[in-house]
């Protein structure tokens, strides 16, 4: 199977990877070990396109090449009118206990850095 990188998953791999590597250099860093990410299912982003953007942007830098660890977070909605939470696969989902389209998106629309680990410089 080709891989298919796309434009966005591309500049966002990119500008990930410059703001970790330079706040890890700014802390007297050698190596980036360890990298934990969310990525929810509605954030527009193909975890499998930003995985491949990120193998190919860090051939050159202090980031390990199995330091990215990506948790995938499920789009969870809660409805405005019984005041439970569900999941919503696709975020059009009506409320499975009253029927309702009137929610509010809980989790599934982020992309973030959790933490990252690395190893400074020997002194």
């Amino acid at each position: 199977m080709e891989e298919k990188l796309e434009m966005h998953e591309w500049s966002l791999a990119s500008d990930f990877i410059a703001r970790i590597e330079e706040e890890a250099k700014q802390r007297g860093a050698s190596k980036i070990t360890n990298i934990k990410m969310k990525i929810g299912s509605l954030s527009g982003v193909s975890v499998e396109a930003f995985k491949f953007a990120f193998s190919v942007g860090i051939k050159e830098s202090i980031i390990s090449e199995d330091a990215l660890k990506i948790e995938e977070i499920s789009a969870v909605s809660k409805c405005s009118d019984c005041d439970k939470e569900f999941s919503d696969t696709m975020g059009l989902d009506a409320c499975p206990y009253c029927g309702s389209y009137s929610k509010k998106l809980v989790s599934g629309n982020e992309m973030f850095a959790v933490s990252f680990e690395m190893e400074e410089k020997d002194v």
